[in-house]
């Protein structure tokens, strides 16, 4: 930001984000920008500067709140850090692109910023009885407890059980959905794919908390995510122009979700398939073959609808009929990015 150059936001311009005005740079830009960034910077080393990421997280500890929380969203002509709107969320973004940003940049401070987030949102929650199925805490938590030292045992037990207490929330959607449709594997009753693959997301991150001593809950986790992923890979769309494409449901007399397809639902089936098959859990009728095929047509679907600057078609539809993988119920690139300048008007504080 030009009257902070420590700082970076990732803006929405126009032509990326048609009609946004006036100009707003989100929270959760910032914390995938990070996230986006530094997967990279480990394949493509010198991909983007250490520097370029120090700013980013700057703005992303900008943006917390002195008990933790955070702004989601910097309007320079409102007046800066903007309250009037809570996203569910981009504080879980933020707060892994922070872990991630300590993994490379080993300064404290990344560190105690995903951290006051996560045991304030784990304080905030604790006893209700529902709580959101938010995949990014999970992801978030998964990702920072193996930096928590023996101190720190007391936050590490309220991480936990603050993960656990999302679980039961994703394991109750699924449980419901499955009395209410005939299609196994989805956690929505409605067939919806991208609500399915979030929370699959977050509990394949759980599975990686959940010692080998806690077998009925490994077990329980581990059946629910495994059935999760054929519903995935049925869904996936396997010929045509838009082969690899995961639409918003699976086609029913009932719905035409079958003939939409959002860059989203592609990102996060994939990101699920990816951590799925990083843990490989043996289950039947699924396959590591399987995995590779549906992972390979996805990356291929995203390569043919990136246009030459880098951002991908937000949405796209499907001309019925398509032809699917016959079978059980079954942070690629699915962010765009506007860094640099910044936008014309106030730079505000």
């Amino acid at each position: 930001m030009a009257d902070q150059p420590e700082m970076l936001a990732a803006w929405g311009r126009d032509g990326l984000i048609a009609g946004q005005k006036p100009a707003v740079a989100k929270l959760g830009g910032a914390g995938l920008g990070l996230v986006a960034l530094l997967s990279a910077e480990r394949v493509l080393p010198g991909l983007v500067s250490l520097d370029t990421l120090r700013r980013l997280g700057g703005f992303v500890l900008y943006m917390q709140k002195p008990d933790g929380g955070f702004y989601s969203k910097f309007m320079p002509e409102s007046g800066g850090r903007n309250d009037d709107w809570t996203s569910l969320y981009y504080p879980g973004e933020a707060a892994l692109g922070l872990v991630m940003l300590y993994e490379s940049d080993p300064d404290r401070r990344w560190l105690a910023g995903a951290l006051g987030f996560l045991t304030y949102l784990a304080r905030q929650r604790r006893g209700e009885a529902q709580v959101e199925p938010d995949q990014w805490a999970l992801l978030a938590t998964a990702r920072l407890l193996p930096h928590l030292g023996s101190e720190r045992d007391d936050d590490r037990d309220l991480l936990r059980g603050h993960a656990l207490q999302i679980c039961e929330r994703m394991l109750l959607d699924r449980t419901i959905a499955l009395a209410l449709t005939e299609r196994p594997g989805c956690f929505t009753s409605d067939g919806r794919t991208c609500p399915t693959a979030t929370r699959l997301e977050g509990l394949l991150a759980t599975l990686t908390m959940v010692g080998p001593e806690e077998r009925a809950l490994r077990e329980e986790l581990t059946a629910a995510v495994a059935e999760g992923i054929n519903f995935l890979l049925r869904a996936q769309v396997q010929s045509g122009p838009l082969a690899g494409a995961i639409p918003q449901g699976i086609a029913s007399d009932r719905n035409r979700k079958h003939e939409r397809v959002r860059i989203d639902y592609v990102q996060h089936a994939l990101s699920a398939m990816l951590q799925y098959e990083a843990l490989f859990l043996p289950a039947r009728r699924l396959t590591r073959a399987a995995l590779d095929e549906a992972l390979a047509l996805g990356r291929r679907y995203f390569l043919r609808h990136q246009r030459s600057e880098g951002t991908l078609r937000l949405l796209l539809r499907l001309a019925p009929p398509v032809r699917r993988r016959r079978g059980p119920s079954g942070s690629p690139g699915g962010i765009c990015l506007g860094l640099g300048p910044d936008p014309p008007g106030p730079a505000g504080r």
